[in-house]
């Protein structure tokens, strides 16, 4: 049986690690959680995400899911369950949130409105219990990403970019640095080239707070320009680059000296020269000197990279053909080992409040970019909770027309949207 969410295949993008067992992971289609030896989950408007959401989720000490989402810093229990509101401080966009390597007990929060609304960073110094604003608020920024110095955990970043105005008819982008827990910041232009978009922080060295790891992010019709990875030695002052890869830098990580990127598979675009389709080399490319010299070490499409009690592990899709859902490597991704696929699912979660999700046409096109009705009249509908908690999703043993579509969205789609409100 085959899961489908939203129209789009089920397709896990990010690793949560856990300090008291099996790591949770983020889907397209809400949290997988392992469970009494099963593996189980709820869907995503548990913690009210919008449907094109790819959301920052965080393991609190208590065992407690924190999401970033367009609906505010969402608060899940352990089980997944749930999705009240953190803070009301954070009642509004949150772009980010990460976890202090250093101290479990600290949180950070971003927040990105993008409207009329100032945004800023928050601090929680309780697990996530309360939160704090750490200074005054920056001003209408979109910010991106917020990355914390391993080495010094006063020592935190932020990117994003400037909107277009009347006044500044070009997007600029920018990295803040503060080495003082937030409370100031400095501010530095990053230079994008024709047909870049945005600056995403990947991850801060972690011996060295002032080396910065970064993506540039393509414009979305810039199906053949590569995306850069780049890296500052001075704090974001200055840039160079170290990769440049044909398809999305979707995973990045520092394991045991080592630099691992990934991209994953996409859609074919047509070259402007000589108008064949082209598919984006996808696959594991790693540095073993710094990031001097980068090897394509496989091969495998993957959706994310994550490091969980000192090994590489890393998202792929069954749907895709690939050997698992989430695998693990000892070897420094030479070989993986399968963990979870989406056969493993048990079911959802029996959770004391129930939630119902709604399934649109809308969805259908804001997660593929295809405008297909694919059940006339195409009206809202909505599938309820069929086994006492969580939500149910499309399941087909012979779903022909569904895995025509989801195959449609996949080696279609020219670029997937990114979940940012920029």
């Amino acid at each position: 049986s085959t899961v489908h969410a939203h129209g789009a295949a089920a397709q896990v993008y990010a690793i949560i690690p856990s300090d008291t067992g099996m790591p949770a992971f983020a889907s397209t289609f809400g949290l997988v959680v392992f469970r009494e030896s099963e593996w189980r989950w709820v869907c995503s408007g548990a913690m009210a995400r919008t449907p094109n959401e790819r959301i920052p989720v965080v393991r609190a000490p208590n065992g407690e899911f924190l999401g970033a989402t367009f609906g505010g810093l969402r608060r899940a229990e352990p089980d997944a369950c749930g999705g009240a509101l953190a803070s009301p401080l954070l009642d509004r966009i949150v772009i980010d949130v990460v976890a202090d390597e250093t101290d479990e007990s600290v949180l950070w929060a971003l927040t990105s409105d993008g409207r009329n609304t100032e945004n800023g960073v928050f601090r929680s110094v309780d697990g996530g219990a309360t939160w704090a604003a750490t200074n005054t608020e920056i001003s209408t920024i979109l910010f991106e990403r917020l990355r914390l110095a391993p080495s010094n955990p006063d020592t935190l970043y932020l990117s994003g970019a400037f909107p277009r105005t009347e006044d500044m008819p070009e997007r600029t982008a920018f990295t803040f640095r503060s080495t003082d827990a937030g409370a100031t910041f400095e501010s530095t232009e990053f230079t994008l080239l024709e047909g870049e978009r945005n600056l995403f922080l990947l991850g801060v060295d972690p011996e060295v707070e002032t080396t910065v790891y970064a993506r540039v992010v393509r414009s979305v019709d810039a199906y053949a320009q590569p995306e850069r990875l780049v890296v500052s030695y001075d704090s974001g002052q200055t840039w160079e680059l170290l990769l440049e890869v044909a398809a999305e830098i979707t995973g990045f990580a520092i394991l045991d000296g080592e630099i691992f990127v990934s991209a994953p598979l996409l859609g074919s675009y047509e070259d402007p020269v000589t108008r064949e389709q082209v598919i984006p080399e996808m696959g594991l490319w790693v540095s073993e000197d710094g990031g001097a010299s980068f090897e394509r070490r496989s091969e495998l499409s993957f959706n994310c990279l994550g490091v969980v009690e000192g090994e590489l592990w890393a998202c792929s899709s069954s749907l895709q053909n690939g050997p698992f859902d989430v695998g693990r490597s000892a070897d420094g991704g030479r070989t993986f080992e399968p963990v979870f696929t989406l056969d493993d699912l048990a079911g959802p979660m029996e959770c004391a409040d129930a939630v119902v999700c709604e399934l649109e046409d809308l969805d259908l096109v804001r997660d593929t970019g295809v405008d297909v009705c694919l059940s006339p009249p195409c009206a809202p509908m909505t599938i309820p909770d069929e086994a006492g908690g969580g939500c149910s999703v499309i399941a087909s043993q012979n779903g022909d027309l569904v895995m025509c579509f989801a195959g449609m969205a996949l080696f279609f789609i020219r670029r997937r949207r990114a979940s940012s409100p920029s």
